[in-house]
């Protein structure tokens, strides 16, 4: 899964009691054992995880290579779509996937 790969943040907009709320319907609601981010209120879903430095210091890399693989999430591994949202063509999509050794995960 994604999201078990990198570390997020995000702004939560409301309060602690809408925090848990959502956390509790995300538990009941919920097919495994695991909070998956479908699990999660749509907003939450739908937002490009953004990095921070404050643990470690990652390779410039491998932020790219988890915003790339973030944004094809976003727009349902739709690689003609996220190329032209990150600004690069379809072939640079395809190397990096490629590189990245996760293009069979990616496959139309």
């Amino acid at each position: 899964m994604f999201l078990s790969r990198v570390q997020v943040s995000y702004n939560w907009p409301g309060n602690v009691r809408e925090l848990v709320n959502a956390i509790e319907r995300a538990i009941v609601l919920g097919k495994g054992p695991q909070i998956l981010p479908n699990d999660l209120p749509e907003e939450i879903r739908n937002v490009i995880p953004t990095y921070s430095t404050v643990e470690t210091i990652r390779a410039l890399h491998d932020i790219e290579k988890d915003y790339i693989l973030a944004v094809l999430d976003k727009l349902n591994h739709n690689k003609i779509l996220a190329a032209e949202k990150l600004g690069m063509s379809l072939a640079t999509l395809y190397r990096k996937l490629k590189e990245y050794d996760n293009s069979a995960d990616f496959e139309d």
